[in-house]
């Protein structure tokens, strides 16, 4: 049984090592429109299992308390809350390498509280791009300003009114709370995914239009900081959009977790809660 971590428009979890699992716990109709193109899998594929993803229930089944929150964070309640969840790092191309330390104290010199959830291998791998990212945070101090260290960053966007990224998955997460995104530039990065997926014989990725319709893209900090600026001050912008990419994306978002263990005891022929 395959539980997915994620649903990126890079779909690198539409791999063919995938097919050897005897069930698919797939996130939404796109993951499964994916595998089915990309292997050719009927519409009826016994792998096939809609459930959701169990991950981002709490984003909208009301599990999470932002004031509780917000309070053991130590956030200020008279500011919005930006949080800045790149990518995991690749050299030179993705937003952390590119532009980390810029983006960063720009937002930091905000009127806001600011939230950094960098991804995990920020700070496994920086022996081989000689960037010590755990030892560059620590030097900046700014009053508003948050280090996340935890591994789940669904509690992080909960509590943030606006979201700074590039290509990662917690975009599309981030939909679901229907708040304004600010995606910094990585067309490097972009094509760094196209060459490697047409090395494989593939075409899973959907990274050319990739954002453009649910953020807004910026390549500078003076730009960076008037997207911020412009969606704190028009949070409603994109709206629509953002709530067509949740259907496309996510089945039924707040009750997979539920689905998800019913089918795991019917698998295993237990009745529910033995």
């Amino acid at each position: 049984m395959q539980i997915f971590h994620g649903v990126s428009l890079k779909n690198r979890a539409v791999h063919k090592k995938a097919l050897a699992y005897d069930k698919l716990f797939l996130a939404g109709e796109y993951m499964k429109r994916k595998f089915m193109e990309t292997w050719k899998l009927a519409e009826d594929d016994p792998r096939f299992e809609m459930i959701g993803m169990p991950k981002v229930d709490p984003l909208v089944n009301g599990s999470l308390n932002s004031s509780e929150m917000k309070r053991s964070l130590g956030l200020d309640n008279r500011l919005p809350t930006v949080i800045y969840a790149p990518t995991r790092p690749s050299p030179t191309s993705s937003s952390l390498p590119m532009a980390g330390e810029q983006l960063i104290t720009t937002i930091a010199d905000m009127e806001v509280n600011f939230l950094i959830k960098l991804h995990d291998r920020a700070y496994k791998t920086w022996r081989s791009t000689s960037e010590d990212w755990e030892q560059k945070l620590k030097r900046i101090k700014k009053p508003h300003l948050k280090v996340i260290d935890d591994y789940d960053v669904v509690p992080y966007l909960f509590v943030s009114d606006l979201l700074v990224s590039d290509i990662s998955s917690v975009v599309n997460e981030f939909c679901l709370l229907d708040r304004p995104i600010v995606l910094y530039d990585v067309p490097r990065l972009i094509q760094f995914h196209k060459r490697k997926e047409l090395a494989r014989g593939l075409t899973t990725s959907d990274l050319e239009d990739w954002g453009r319709e649910v953020g807004t893209i910026v390549n500078d900090m003076e730009g960076l900081r008037k997207a911020i600026e412009h969606g704190i001050e028009n949070p409603q912008e994109k709206s629509e959009l953002r709530r067509a990419f949740v259907q496309k994306f996510f089945y039924k978002p707040g009750t997979a977790t539920e689905r998800a263990v019913e089918k795991i005891y019917q698998l295993l022929n237990l009745p529910p809660g033995q």
